[in-house]
């Protein structure tokens, strides 16, 4: 697919990214929201492992509850192209940051300390992420945001790795995940060492070089740690090593990458390359020799020489060995080691999965204790449509004009439309939310939210009042100002009688003095304003916003009703001071 093409009710902006799953691409829906869509690659859309794998990964990610974590909007396995949508998290990945170099080590601490609070949270929904590595990772403005849970896998998923692989990325693979253990905790909090390191140094965890090479570093517990501080190298020496339980806890690694007297060893003569002193090579005079040559040492060991032991003869009698037959084991198997093919690539063996009991009858007791998996419900984020700043100051100045061409009308009318996109803001705000605490979309959800009509109209009412009752106050300080500026200022009379009469542009003072006309309408719009910006006008910004890309989802659509709205208040002040209107003057 090419850039603007649609799909799934999604327009296509550009590539993020390539792999060998899919393409995650730039996009934009029907409200303006852009989001990350992930489109699965076309060998693979037929797949229904793939489309498993894409309804875990929506059931996955939704179930942690964290801002660490971008989560999923959309879903979809049943058409003839599968995607999946998630929250657009804008910003460079980890792995991008640092080929400029590696992070300070105050970054660097609050790094560890950001994703393990993600971590914390992924574990708590009963998720292994088996992935964390710095590619998956996006330094956004609102901090580390861990991304990718293709492969993660909860506690009662169905393994859908292949026979013979592993899913993971060498050199952030925990060895005992290599080897085809169960995904736990630890096999996570090892890639988030992996990671941190990599974030200290710049360079991957266990070097560069061949798969196997790197392979063997992780299974002899040797990460690159050269030039970090003793203390700090061996907290990830630790952190990374082998045997899982041999490893110190988040929070003990934590303290030490957090204590900032620890990174400072030698700092002045790291980052100059300042060699310690040395002494300098002295150069003797040459001397005579006495005639005789240099004489060869013997070599001298300290390790005694091999003694030849007798040979041993058996005895006759004695029974020769027995080849006994392989015994069954009550053990389960153990994977084999990885192992090169021809395309240069490492084979892994499959997770061991525990031999769990067959289908319970019916009325049965599950035995061994093991309980059926309870499908995870697909979360739902509220979703609120992207701003229109530029659309809601327009009509905002659009119905400060109401008054001045119709009065007290158009202060009736006014207020009825302002109220009238709040409530579409407050309506869609409580379904979003009543989606996400349910965790699923259900056909009740437009009913029940109307039945709840009269609270938000209640509550529309009184945070639209808030609003203009702060514009009014800071108005009314704009129009005694005038006073200082003209002498002829009309007082509080005037602006009371254009919002009570029925024709306003009958008000001499309006018809003949076209300088009250703009400053009144510049109060009007000021109140406006300030109802719309103010954090009590958020329901009207999103009616706004949610009615505009709802109704006028092409951008050129949306530009065309800016300049007609800028028409209409340019001819309705024109007309207002230049007299087109019939204006009669009575006093």
């Amino acid at each position: 697919m090419d850039s603007g093409e649609s799909l799934g009710g999604y327009r296509l902006i550009s590539r993020l990214g390539v792999g060998g799953a899919g393409t995650v691409w730039l996009a934009e829906d029907g409200g303006g929201q852009r989001v990350a869509l992930k489109l699965i690659h076309p060998a693979l859309a037929h797949s229904q492992e793939a489309r498993a794998r894409l309804i875990r990964e929506a059931h996955t990610v939704n179930a942690v509850r964290s801002e660490g974590v971008a989560h999923v909007l959309d879903v979809e396995v049943d058409d003839t192209q599968p995607f999946i949508v998630s929250e657009f998290i804008e910003g460079p990945t980890l792995a991008s940051r640092l080929q400029s170099g590696p992070l300070p080590p105050r970054e660097v601490a609050d790094l560890a300390q950001t994703l393990s609070d993600v971590l914390e949270s992924v574990h708590e929904a009963g998720i292994v992420h088996r992935d964390v590595k710095p590619a998956n990772v996006i330094m956004s403005s609102r901090g580390p945001i861990l991304i990718d849970f293709g492969i993660a896998r909860g506690e009662d998923d169905e393994a859908l790795t292949g026979v013979g692989l592993v899913s993971g990325t060498a050199g952030f693979a925990s060895p005992e995940l290599l080897r085809g253990a169960p995904p736990t905790d630890k096999t996570d909090w090892w890639g988030w060492a992996a990671t941190v390191l990599t974030a200290a140094t710049s360079r991957p965890p266990f070097g560069r070089g061949d798969a196997q090479l790197v392979l063997k570093r992780v299974f002899e517990g040797e990460p690159d740690i050269d030039g970090l501080a003793p203390e700090i190298a061996e907290a990830f020496l630790h952190a990374l090593s082998v045997h899982p339980s041999a490893r110190p806890t988040p929070m003990e690694t934590l303290e030490i990458v957090g204590d900032m007297d620890a990174w400072s060893h030698d700092v002045l003569t790291e980052y100059l390359n300042v060699e310690p002193d040395e002494d300098a090579t002295m150069v003797f005079p040459t001397g005579e020799t006495d005639g005789e040559a240099t004489s060869v040492l013997p070599v001298q060991s300290t390790i005694p020489p091999t003694e030849v032991l007798p040979q041993q003869v058996v005895e006759e009698g004695v029974p020769p060995t027995q080849v006994l037959e392989v015994q069954p084991s009550s053990l389960p198997p153990q994977p084999p080691m990885p192992s090169p093919t021809p395309g240069g690539y490492t084979a892994y063996p499959p997770p061991q999965t525990p031999p769990y009991p067959g289908p319970v009858p019916p009325g049965g007791a599950y035995n061994g204790g093991y309980v059926p998996p309870v499908p995870m419900p697909l979360a739902f984020p509220e979703r609120h449509p992207a701003p229109v700043p530029i659309i809601g100051v327009l009509m905002m100045a659009a119905l400060a004009v109401l008054p001045l061409a119709l009065g007290q009308n158009g202060l009736i009318g006014g207020a009825g439309f302002l109220l009238f996109f709040a409530l579409i803001g407050a309506f869609n705000r409580r379904l979003q939310r009543r989606r996400w605490r349910v965790g699923a979309e259900r056909g009740s959800d437009i009913p029940m939210t109307l039945l709840a009509l009269p609270l938000l109209l209640v509550q529309c009412i009184i945070f639209l009042g808030f609003g203009i009752f702060v514009g009014t106050a800071l108005a009314a300080g704009g129009w005694f100002f005038t006073q200082k500026v003209r002498d002829d200022w009309p007082g509080w009379e005037l602006p009371l009688r254009v919002l009570q009469s029925q024709y306003p542009y009958e008000i001499n003072v309006l018809a003949s003095d076209s300088f009250w006309v703009y400053v009144l309408w510049g109060a009007f719009v000021l109140v406006l304003f300030v109802t719309w910006i103010l954090p009590s006008g958020r329901s009207l910004r999103e009616g706004i916003a949610l009615t505009a890309r709802g109704l006028l989802q092409p951008v050129w659509a949306r530009i065309f009703l800016g300049i007609m709205l800028v028409i209409a208040i340019a001819g309705t002040l024109m007309v207002a001071t230049t007299g087109m209107l019939e204006i009669r003057f009575f006093m």
